[in-house]
């Protein structure tokens, strides 16, 4: 799996976020490693997510909205504080 993130403070504690995910799967590390070399980008499993973080005295609190290619499923996530 890969992932890139970038976050641009927009004002303070306040930020713009999106993320993009890049996995693949395979039944044994030989056919991960055929996979890599002969799919298409459009094979691989990508998913990404846009929204707003915002750091309070509680922890982070992020409202993202996010899709992937493999479903036609909007997702809005909403998560507040620390994960542990």
């Amino acid at each position: 799996m890969v992932k890139s993130a970038l976050n641009v403070e927009l004002v303070r504690d306040l930020y713009l976020s999106g993320t993009v995910n890049v996995a693949n799967t395979a039944e044994s590390y030989e056919d991960l490693v055929d996979n890599f070399t002969n799919f298409s980008v459009s094979d691989y499993i990508w998913g990404y997510n846009i929204g707003v973080k915002y750091d309070s005295i509680l922890g982070p609190i992020q409202l993202l909205v996010s899709d992937n290619n493999k479903d036609s499923e909007t997702r809005f996530h909403l998560s507040i504080g620390f994960p542990f």
